[in-house]
């Protein structure tokens, strides 16, 4: 057998190399139309930012048909996103909207349209083969300092009583001289004595102090500081 005859056979018997696992599985991701008919989309900007879909340009080839609707607000524009699910995602819909200001540049624009769209997008395209390389990321708010919880609901209260009581049981007057003061009797100048009456003297004073406030933070109302009753 000639060295040509044999190369020939070599070729027919060679196993066919392995398909690309990676170009296969975009292959299967969702195919979006994508329909702005009142406002502009840069649909390159779209297509670069948002890879796990396969935007197409014919909508008899979609199976997701996403209309964008723009509408003024008075301070900006409110952009609204409409998903039409096709084929095998048909009767599937959502709509989600994008708030901009008219101080937003288009970039501001563009970046918030994209953020709507992936969050929309996702809905579909967690029913593909593309769905197990989709990572799903979340920015959380700066954390708020922890409240400390007051048992006592911020009312610090002082409280004191104060009083004074005196009594005289009784006096006795000692008569010097030779006359007699109005109301003596004769036995009082006898015995030369008077006995006064009883005089008692009690007095009171109540104080309540309260400053509106919390042992854990420096607060305090003036109007409610301080009262004295």
């Amino acid at each position: 057998m000639s060295a040509v005859a044999l190369l020939l056979a070599a070729l027919a018997v060679q196993t066919p190399p392995a398909p690309d696992s990676t170009r296969a599985a975009q292959d299967s991701a969702l195919r979006v139309f994508l329909d702005c008919p009142d406002s502009y989309c840069d649909f390159d900007y779209y297509r670069t930012e948002i890879t796990f879909v396969n935007w197409v340009r014919d909508r008899r080839f979609a199976q997701l048909y996403l209309l964008i609707t723009t509408q003024s607000t008075g301070s900006g524009r409110e952009h609204t996103l409409t998903f039409i699910g096709l084929e095998r995602f048909a009767g599937v819909e959502d709509t989600l909207k994008a708030l901009s200001r008219d101080t937003d540049t288009e970039v501001d624009i563009r970046r918030r349209i994209a953020q709507a769209m992936r969050l929309g997008l996702v809905r579909f395209a967690a029913k593909t083969p593309v769905a197990s390389r989709i990572e799903i990321s979340y920015s959380a708010p700066p954390q708020a300092a922890t409240a400390v919880k007051d048992r006592w609901n911020y009312w610090v209260f002082t409280a004191g009583v104060s009083s004074n009581y005196s009594a005289e049981k009784s006096q006795n007057f000692f008569y010097v001289g030779g006359e007699l003061s109005a109301g003596s009797t004769p036995a009082e100048v006898l015995l030369q004595r008077r006995q006064l009456e009883t005089d008692f003297t009690y007095s009171m004073y109540v104080q309540l102090r309260y400053t509106f406030g919390s042992k854990f933070a420096n607060i305090v109302n003036p109007r409610l500081q301080e009262a004295d009753f």
